[in-house]
């Protein structure tokens, strides 16, 4: 049979099919816990089962703009607890990079969150965004950074179902800062779009025993009990997608 390569919208709808996935071994009732919330509504994939479905979840955000943003999103839904920080390797202060609020009507919706500890990233990916960029709608603040485990032992979170990290190339920082097997999410989702990252990425996320996928600059790590009692990785070998091994 000729092995046919999956078109982009494919490789999104697998994305959301392991949501709803995760939704239904939880049975309606998963707790997530996510790094780099944004406003909790651009490119979120927790947003639907935070909001209307049964889904509750620590969720961290160190830009104060879209922390309060969150925030007010889920103000009224005790399930969901927001805090304005983010996470690393240390606690910390450092430099956060964004789209200045001013200049956020010069972009396209899904780029008015993009922020990064990373300045050339951002100018980098702002660039490809709008042909009217210019330095000047580069916005710094300063934002407070700490372990996850730190967070989450103060946060009272021993584990979580799903795990989400969005953090624009910071990634490797926050995963060191996390017990991955302590906090034993069935589904964890990592947004990283650059290779040498990813290849870096796929072995710790493997702990445990998961199965990690890269699907369209995602990376996403099942563990043994929901890849098995699901039928997983049947599925998407079906579309195409094939989990990595540590010989690959």
């Amino acid at each position: 049979m000729t092995r046919v390569e999956p078109t982009r919208r494919v490789k999104s709808l697998a994305l959301q099919l392991l949501f709803e996935i995760a939704d239904q071994w939880t049975e309606g009732r998963a707790f997530c816990v996510q790094v780099g919330a944004n406003d909790g509504v651009i490119a979120d994939p927790l947003n639907p089962f935070l909001t209307k479905r049964g889904w509750g979840g620590l969720l961290m955000e160190p830009n104060p703009l879209y922390f309060r943003r969150a925030e007010a999103l889920h103000a009224d839904n005790d399930r969901v607890t927001v805090r304005n920080i983010g996470c690393s390797s240390e606690p910390g202060t450092l430099p956060l990079y964004h789209l200045g609020e001013a200049h956020e009507h010069l972009y396209r919706r899904n780029a008015r969150g993009t922020a990064s500890l990373d300045r050339a990233w951002l100018h980098d990916a702002l660039a490809k965004e709008s042909e009217v960029f210019d330095e000047s709608h580069i916005a710094v603040t300063e934002v407070q950074l700490d372990r996850l485990d730190d967070i989450l032992a103060r946060e009272g979170v021993t584990r979580a179902d799903v795990l989400v990290i969005d953090v624009e190339g910071h990634e490797a920082e926050v995963l060191a800062g996390l017990d991955l097997l302590a906090l034993n999410p069935v589904l964890a989702r990592v947004e990283c779009t650059d290779r040498k990252r990813t290849r870096a990425l796929m072995p710790v996320l493997a702990a445990g025993g998961r199965s990690v996928y890269k699907i369209a600059g995602e990376l996403i790590a099942l563990a043994p009990e929901l890849r098995e009692a699901i039928e997983v990785d049947h599925l998407l070998q079906t579309l195409g997608l094939g989990a990595y091994t540590a010989e690959a």
